[in-house]
């Protein structure tokens, strides 16, 4: 059966009357009724929402279904239906006509011609701000299929008539304007003597050629009123209707209000709004992380406790008191006059000044303007201080622009968490669901952050977690075991857990902190701090986003650097112009990071890079720290792109300022890394990485005495200082001898002393050649047995020692000939006699 819990509008009543011949029979609401009560129910298919309170009668029978699956696109949190999980879309049938295609079913013209009508229908001809890939995509796949194009204009017009002109005529003659959390929304109202559909794409039209953030419309006919809700993204609409039983997208919503005159459907919509904005407290711009500095420190002091915590400005205490106020300004004033060694309280103007939790945004400001210094603490004096607000934030509070770039804007929290999902596996997303419960339960913010939430964007999976709270990570790690079980190890000193599943999974917590660089290349000084510290502290804006996790804001993005619009145009950026300094190392995971992901350095990284290599940035740099980023980067899967880029930049020198990085060392790179990609499944039985035999394509062409010189790269790692300083000398002689080998047992001799990374570079510098005879070690030449053994031997006469060492050696030889027994025995004691004479 194919019902409709409701009337169908003019449009879509005159489509039926013309077209429906194509299709199956809407089934009558009487006759719809009458059938749910009487037969057996079986699947139902909802469109166009998933909470069955918008079912109408239909919804009385729910529960009687034996399964029920909705297709919706409008990412409703009060949702109770099943949705089927697909991808973004501004067109319920999207997704349905992508599914559609992946199963190799092939729709009638005229079905297909249906479908693309809905999707011009719910994209606006695809300007909507919800319209996503899948709608280009299926309406490719409906035209491919004989689609009537020419319906289009039939049923969903662009243009607009003189009717049409005229109803936004009358829209913009009874409109009124309001500022609400910021933003400018439009409210208009229409008295119409019958139902006039379209009203929605004629609203947004006025929207945006006025310019409104949102505006919605209050039409009553004398059936009922409706109100239409259309936004830009700012003003979430259908959250705004929500409580009046709407619903629809952030972008575009409606509500239906039956017997509700326009003057109290007006007041209601007000309400609404004025329900919904958030009217921010000096509670909610306060950063909770007091820091602090000691009145009577001195001014170098106070001035390293701002380079410690990156802060601006820190209020000075006395004995619990706060008693001053210093700026970095003040300080560096202070230290240029040769007073570094005075009281920090000296050169104070005062105490910080003081907000209620509750004062309103405009209060904050005014106390603001009114303090001397560049900060106001969150509280009642004396203390103690619950937070503290900074100049930037109440400036931006007060323009009501989001501490994240609008210009970037965040995705919807929906769409992030179906994102998440995907990336994760399903026992990943539980644990991360049931941390979120506890964590906003214990009054914590809990985030995945940094190359996980990078690679949500990316649509890859996810399979390391990165969480990171906001207060005391050790508090959400005991409630977690408490409550599910497992075992917690606390490092209380930093602020960090790790708690072990019953299932054995290991999920580190950490507590949310910043951190300084007490010189160049120093290992940093770490303290507790906020989400912002946190992400300030990460290499790049790519990996400085962070996912909020748990009931009432999970899949909100945090993205105060723009790391989302670097993904989008493919380049890895730092996030100051010290980061080379403070963190060597980063360079080299920037060629990691721009290799892997085919991204390019930012042009402004690219500058900073090259002055801090003219400075010497990574003199202070010890070597084997130095080569571990480098082992990190010759596991890549792209490393002939990561050494490229480490040789563009002239990162390839502080390895060995010998090193050319021509087109013979990225060959020899790209042969080693296709020598191990084809050979890998006995490489990896031996536990090594597809790094390790990168070290001897890298070294390959330095004099020996200038390997060994810096023999100090490979660190501790077993084998690798041999592979490095040895492995080309044997690698090199190995292949001499292959050129030279006319029977397996010279290819025997030739590979048997060389580990599998040099067995790997034999085959990658030596041809197909090489590779077959190390091919054949591998699967048979190593695994030849002699059928002569030395019991055999001394039963004949032979004493242990020399001699029966290279009689066993020739026996061993034959058979790797091809020799049967009796010649390897033969073999054998022909060696012992030569030997013995």
């Amino acid at each position: 059966m194919l019902g409709v819990p409701g009337s169908l509008d003019p449009v879509t009543t005159r489509f039926y009357k013309e077209q429906g011949h194509h299709f199956i029979a809407l089934v009558p609401e009487r006759e719809l009724r009458e059938r749910l009560a009487a037969e057996p129910l079986g699947r139902l298919l909802v469109v166009d929402t998933a909470r069955s309170e918008r079912l109408g009668f239909i919804a009385d029978h729910v529960a009687g279904f034996t399964s029920v699956s909705a297709w919706d696109t409008h990412g409703d949190p009060v949702a109770d239906l099943p949705r089927v999980d697909h991808e973004p879309a501004a067109a319920t049938v999207s997704p349905l006509v992508l599914r559609i295609a992946e199963r190799g079913l092939t729709p009638t013209p005229a079905q297909a011609g249906l479908f693309l009508l809905g999707i011009h229908a719910d994209s606006g001809h695809f300007v909507f701000p919800g319209t996503a890939a899948a709608d280009y995509r299926a309406a490719a796949l409906c035209a491919a299929w004989g689609a009537p194009v020419a319906w289009i204009e039939e049923y969903v017009p662009r243009g607009l008539d003189r009717h049409r002109l005229h109803l936004i005529e009358r829209m913009a003659s009874r409109v009124t304007t309001r500022t609400t959390g910021g933003f400018t929304i439009a409210i208009a109202t229409l008295d119409l003597e019958d139902y006039e559909p379209d009203l929605a794409p004629l609203l947004d039209t006025l929207r945006r050629a006025e310019g409104w953030e949102a505006a919605f419309l209050i039409a009553a006919d004398p059936r009922r009123t409706v109100i239409i809700g259309r936004s830009s993204g700012g003003v979430d609409v259908a959250a705004t209707l929500r409580p009046l039983g709407g619903g629809g997208h952030p972008e575009a919503a409606s509500a239906s209000l039956r017997g509700c005159p326009v003057p109290e459907a007006h007041a209601l919509l007000s309400d609404a709004l004025e329900a919904g904005a958030r009217h921010r407290t000096a509670r909610d711009l306060a950063s909770p992380l007091v820091y602090t500095a000691a009145a009577d420190a001195t001014v170098d002091a106070a001035g390293a406790a701002l380079h410690k915590y990156k802060v601006n400005a820190v209020p000075l205490v006395r004995d619990g008191e706060f008693v001053g106020l210093l700026s970095r300004r003040e300080v560096d004033d202070a230290v240029r006059h040769g007073m570094g060694g005075a009281p920090a309280a000296s050169i104070s103007s005062g105490p910080p000044n003081w907000v209620p939790g509750d004062a309103p945004i405009a209060e904050v400001r005014r106390v603001m303007l009114e303090s001397p210094g560049r900060l106001v603490l969150v509280g009642e004096a004396p203390g103690p201080a619950r937070g503290v607000i900074t100049r930037t934030v109440v400036f931006r509070a007060s323009v009501d622009e989001s501490p994240f770039n609008r210009s970037r804007p965040s995705p919807r929290r929906d769409l992030m968490q179906r994102s998440l999902s995907r990336a994760l596996s399903e026992a990943d997303q539980t644990l991360v669901s049931q941390l979120g419960a506890l964590a906003e339960a214990a009054g914590l913010e809990l985030y995945l952050v940094g190359g996980a939430v990078r690679d949500v964007l990316l649509q890859r999976a996810v399979d390391d977690l990165d969480l990171v709270v906001v207060g005391d990570a050790p508090t959400l790690g005991r409630a977690a075991a408490e409550r599910h079980g497992g075992r917690l190890h606390v490092h209380e000193a930093f602020g960090t857990c790790t708690w072990t599943t019953l299932g054995g999974r290991k999920v580190d917590l950490t507590t949310a902190r910043t951190e300084s660089y007490p010189h160049p290349a120093a290992l940093p000084d770490v303290a507790s701090g906020g989400l912002h510290h946190d992400l300030l502290r990460r290499d790049f804006t790519i990996n400085a986003m962070a996912l909020a996790i748990g009931p009432s804001h999970g899949g909100e993005l945090v993205d105060p650097f723009g790391g989302q619009l670097d993904l989008d145009q493919r380049v890895v950026r730092v996030l100051h112009g010290l980061s080379f300094h403070d963190d060597p190392t980063r360079a080299w995971r920037a060629a990691r990071f721009a290799g892997r992901f085919d991204f390019t350095l930012a042009p402004g990284s690219q500058a900073l890079l090259r002055e801090a290599l003219r400075a010497g940035f990574a003199d202070r740099l010890g070597p084997a720290r130095l080569g571990s980023e480098l082992h990190k980067v010759l596991c890549e899967a792209q490393v002939v792109r990561c050494v490229a880029m480490l040789r563009d930049w002239g990162l390839l020198a502080l390895i060995h300022p010998g090193l050319p990085g021509d087109r013979e060392l990225l060959e020899r790179v790209t042969g080693v890394r296709e020598a191990w990609l084809r050979h890998r499944e006995w490489i990896d039985g031996e536990g090594l990485d597809a790094g390790e035999a990168q070290w001897i394509a890298i070294g390959w062409s330095l004099p020996t005495e200038d390997r060994r010189a810096r023999a100090r790269l490979t660190g501790k790692v077993r084998g690798r200082t041999g592979r490095w300083v040895g492995g080309p000398v044997r690698v090199r002689a190995a292949l001499d001898q292959l050129q030279r080998a006319a029977r397996r047992s010279d290819e025997a001799r030739a590979l048997r002393e060389l580990d599998p990374a040099e067995l790997v570079c034999v085959m990658a510098l030596g041809g197909d050649g090489a590779e077959a005879a190390v091919s054949w070690w591998e699967h048979e030449g190593r695994l030849v047995e002699p059928a002569v053994d030395g019991h055999q031997l001394i039963s004949r006469g032979a004493q242990p020692g020399r001699a029966l060492g290279q009689a066993l050696d020739a026996a061993r030889t034959a058979a790797w000939d091809g020799a049967d027994a009796a010649r390897q025995l033969a073999a054998a004691l022909d060696a012992l006699d030569a030997a013995t004479s």
